[in-house]
């Protein structure tokens, strides 16, 4: 049975907290891509002082899905982070009125004590495969996947970020 961690909070992300000593590029996969969309982001990312687990899609004709299901499909059971069934483009909030094309959810903030991906906790470097089903308007079914790469070091970064220890 597929775990549920239903967020309703989207927002813009901002770039990588400015006390960080280095920057980090670690997701170096070519982008899921069709003829309707393309994952822009399936990552943990930094917001202010707090980590999110952030997923972003950009539609290609610029028209809202009818839903999208994002999950982490690494695993023997899939795990849903998203079940959108009303999907609604970011606002850029320079330029409100723009079709920014984007699809964007943000699970978290991951915290030490409460909700994080126990793969963290690995003490080696992991890969992750997150699926995005997509009902786009006019019906049709599409299915991106989207590998993403967490370096141990990163993985290191993102607990101390937590301020944990790893838990057992």
């Amino acid at each position: 049975m597929p775990h549920y961690h239903p967020d309703p909070h989207r927002g813009e992300l901002l770039a990588w907290d400015q006390n960080l000593d280095g920057t980090f590029v670690f997701n170096n996969f070519i982008p899921a891509d069709s003829a309707d969309a393309r994952v822009v982001i399936a990552s943990i990312e930094p917001s202010g002082q707090h980590l999110y687990l952030v997923f972003r899609v950009l539609f290609k004709k610029g028209v809202p899905p009818r839903s999208i299901t994002a999950e982490d499909a690494s695993d023997s059971g899939p795990e849903i982070f998203v079940d959108d069934q009303h999907p609604n483009f970011a606002i850029d909030p320079g330029n409100p009125s723009l079709n920014t094309k984007l699809w964007e959810w943000r699970l978290g903030p991951l915290s030490a004590t409460g909700w994080r991906p126990d793969w963290l906790d690995e003490p080696s470097d992991t890969q992750r495969t997150y699926r995005f089903t997509i009902i786009t308007a006019s019906g049709h079914r599409v299915v991106l996947r989207q590998a993403t790469d967490y370096p141990f070091a990163v993985k290191q970064f993102i607990l101390h970020k937590l301020s944990a220890t790893p838990h057992e």
